[in-house]
């Protein structure tokens, strides 16, 4: 794979990805659409790009197809936190969503 396609349809390249968005790529695909052999691709990305360090869970808020699929999940919390769900009915907090809408252009 040497090009992935936005949420905003752009192609771009593998090669030129930001740290978060390899990282939100991991996470999208892994619980989003969940494709192991994606995850297992972005994890070498990952580790040889970034030294293995995930970041937390960024998805865009406009990005409505992601964020709904976390809502459906109980993934998202009122505040925007995104939380994994464990054992016990504990869950730990893994990112928050990005508020497109309040960047500044």
């Amino acid at each position: 794979m040497s090009y992935v396609d936005t949420y905003q349809n752009e192609k771009i390249k593998v090669a030129d990805m930001s740290h978060q968005h390899v990282s939100n790529w991991i996470w999208y695909s892994k619980y989003v659409w969940p494709v192991p052999s994606t995850v297992a691709y972005f994890q070498g990305v990952l580790d040889s790009r970034f030294d293995g360090e995930l970041l937390p869970y960024k998805p865009h808020s406009d990005y409505k197809f992601e964020i709904e699929k976390l809502k459906d999940m109980g993934m998202i919390r009122p505040n925007g936190d995104i939380v994994e769900h464990l054992e016990n009915s504990t869950y730990r907090k893994i990112g928050e969503v990005y508020e497109t809408e309040k960047e500044s252009n």
